[in-house]
């Protein structure tokens, strides 16, 4: 009976290792494939190595998990880009699965491996629709905010037009001054798509945190005192100098400054004595932050959610919603992170956080 026992287990082993739908591999301290499985052997082919067989390498890779299983012992995963028989390219996830001989010394490995490339390829497909819908979203949002831009204009020069006819100098006036404020939102929309064709022109430089928060407070400072709004700027002492885009940055800074104004301009609490700080400060340990603060409203629950998407706006026809989006591109290009905390009727804090290197 032990004879027929054992080679019962010896076919089973072989045929669970030899059928089995995953990739599986046996190699020794050398790299050497000393068993393959039908699922390896038809993505890869085989060779005299695991790299040679997998990768068309011929030095074990730098990162290899077989080489980290035998230094402890432990089970190690890692996901992988490799070449098929065809020179295609094939990402697989790997386990390496340590074997010990009878000393409790590891002399071989199991390479245990899922082929990933289909759902890489349904991946990046995802990625592409996702982009296509965002466009589409992009598209119909700048089309609604021009048109709202255009009925402004309409309005104004209704107004003016009314005025003159009439010969009422107060209605010429007001007229003009939404005719003058629509302008403006039109140079501010042109200008912000402008920054967003242009992301590849970037050119980092080296530039102090307080420079930025000077240059948009003197930037600004006129729009807030306008409105009896308290302005200023808030910098902590031996902060290191970041590598940045300053042109983009310093216009990702002002468009949440212009945004923090307005939100206090148009706070239905009158009696609130409204103040916008520019703070740069240190962050985490490599990082430096640029906050900008405010007293106003707050943004409402159910558009908190929307912050993070394109085109989004709190202002209506005021508002174009590129400013948050530029400013968030802007960042993220830096390797940065853009995160806003807020409470209704107390204010709202943006967060721009940029690794004090480019590098980084």
């Amino acid at each position: 009976m032990p004879g027929p026992e054992r080679t019962a287990t010896e076919v089973l082993d072989r045929t669970v290792f030899d059928e089995a739908p995953c990739l599986g591999a046996i190699i020794d301290v050398e790299h050497r494939l000393l068993r393959l499985n039908r699922a390896f052997s038809e993505l890869f082919g085989d060779g005299p190595t695991c790299h040679q067989a997998v990768k068309g390498a011929e030095e074990p890779c730098p990162e290899c998990v077989a080489r980290q299983a035998m230094a402890d012992g432990q089970v190690h995963v890692s996901d992988e880009l490799g070449r098929g028989p065809d020179g295609a390219e094939v990402s697989y996830k790997v386990r390496a699965v340590p074997l010990c001989n009878e000393g409790g010394e590891v002399d071989q490995v199991v390479l245990l491996g899922l082929d990933t490339t289909p759902l890489t390829a349904l991946r990046v497909e995802l990625a592409e629709v996702e982009r296509l819908a965002e466009v589409g979203l992009s598209t119909a949002g700048l089309a609604h905010t021009i048109k709202n831009l255009l009925s402004g204009l309409d309005g104004g020069k209704y107004m003016v037009d009314s005025g003159l006819s009439k010969g009422d100098d107060d209605r010429i006036r007001m007229g003009w001054e939404m005719v003058q404020g629509y302008v403006d939102q039109v140079s501010a929309l042109v200008r912000n798509l402008l920054r967003l064709v242009k992301e590849d022109e970037r050119r980092p430089v080296e530039v102090a945190p307080g420079e930025l928060v000077d240059e948009v407070v003197q930037m600004l400072g006129h729009k807030a005192a306008a409105y009896d709004i308290g302005f200023g700027g808030q910098v902590e002492p031996e902060l290191p100098s970041i590598r940045v885009d300053r042109d983009g940055i310093a216009a990702g800074l002002a468009n949440l400054v212009a945004n923090a104004i307005e939100a206090c301009m148009w706070d239905p609490d009158f009696d609130e004595e409204h103040r916008v700080e520019v703070v740069a400060r240190a962050g985490d340990p490599g990082w430096v932050v640029l906050e900008v603060r405010d007293n106003g409203p707050g943004i409402a629950e159910e558009h908190r959610a929307e912050v993070a998407s394109r085109m989004f706006t709190t202002k209506g026809m005021r508002g174009t919603g590129l400013g948050l989006v530029l400013t968030r591109k802007v960042v993220e290009r830096h390797g940065g992170r853009l995160e806003f905390t807020t409470a209704t009727g107390v204010g709202t804090t943006f967060h721009i956080e940029l690794p004090v290197t480019e590098e980084a």
